[in-house]
């Protein structure tokens, strides 16, 4: 069941499709991330400072708000390095785009990764961004998986899978980075203790 209305999500996302434009994806994954930063760093406090209790918390919200339920495969925050990987098999934005404009090539949860990003970045000093590696919207594919690390260890992660996704994750990750810079988006570079 669907409690939040992503009719404004979906419709924003078939008029960017005729217009061919990418400014509203990316601005909506940054705006999500600040979101998650801001949420995560409120409550770390009263929920604990763990990022699996955080991860956990973040993906029970969007499960409570009709968003989908997401599987944690890998969480780590340790000094040299922070991660979270996690799959979903039930996506509401992926399959509600697919349902309404069929099978798409790429993958659509803009939103579900810059909230991941977000609260991640509470626990680094690093930049954290979060790729969606394959999308219930894309065809023959049955669930969303994501990748959230520094843009370094995303593409690390990515060694072995097809050549299209490596690209892909540049590109997004170089698309993030400019308008990052061009809005003068800047995160904390103090982890929490």
């Amino acid at each position: 069941m669907l409690f939040v209305n992503l009719f404004p999500l979906i419709e924003t996302f078939r008029i960017n499709k005729m217009l061919g434009d990418r400014t509203y994806p990316l601005s909506l994954y940054l705006a999500f991330k600040q979101s998650g930063y801001d949420f995560t760093r409120t409550h770390t406090a009263k929920f604990g400072k763990d990022i699996n209790e955080m991860a956990i918390l973040n993906a029970n919200m969007l499960y409570t708000i009709g968003w989908g339920s997401f599987e944690f495969i890998k969480t780590d925050a340790t000094k040299d390095l922070t991660f979270l990987m996690m799959r979903s098999k039930n996506s509401a934005f992926a399959d509600e785009i697919k349902n309404k404009y069929g099978a798409q090539e790429d993958p659509v949860d803009y939103m579900v990764c810059g909230l991941f990003a977000g609260a991640l970045q509470v626990f680094t000093k690093d930049t954290i961004n979060c790729f969606e590696i394959t999308c219930r919207v894309q065809k023959d594919c049955g669930s969303c998986q994501y990748v959230a690390a520094t843009d370094d260890n995303i593409i690390k992660y990515l060694e072995g899978f097809a050549d299209n996704d490596i690209s892909r994750a540049k590109g997004f990750l170089e698309e993030i980075k400019n308008l990052e810079g061009q809005l003068g988006i800047t995160y904390a570079k103090t982890k929490l203790q």
